[in-house]
């Protein structure tokens, strides 16, 4: 299960088809951080990974906002974008395509039991 953390090549894999977005050492760091959140030296960098997701959520939020809002004015209409609704709310349904930091929200996913490290 953890495979793809540990070796460099499977995450690469996964990078590459998109499922991954940060880099395998980009990923291995924040793990650390996350791991040692509690201890002095680590608390401002764990502090900074949450503000990455806390940003990107917030874009989240704004997305939605902006998806009804474009709903009321414009209906089925395209915009000045040319997309639309439709693509707009594409954009909020299929989020995990437009989230910068996807890694950093899903990095519980990552975390290895400490009794395996």
């Amino acid at each position: 299960m953890f495979d793809n953390i540990l070796d460099e090549a499977k995450h690469d894999e996964l990078l590459n088809e998109g499922k991954r977005k940060m880099s395998h050492r980009a990923l291995k760091g924040a793990l650390m951080i996350t791991y040692k959140r509690d201890e002095l030296k680590f608390q401002e960098a764990y502090k900074f990974l949450r503000m990455l997701v806390d940003i990107d959520e917030l874009l989240y939020r704004w997305r939605g906002n902006h998806v009804m809002m474009v709903q009321r004015m414009l209906g089925d209409k395209p915009g000045t974008g040319g997309g639309g609704y439709k693509y707009l709310r594409s954009t909020v349904c299929d989020s995990d395509n437009y989230k910068v930091f996807l890694d950093l929200f899903n990095i519980a996913t990552f975390l290895i039991p400490t009794d395996v490290i």
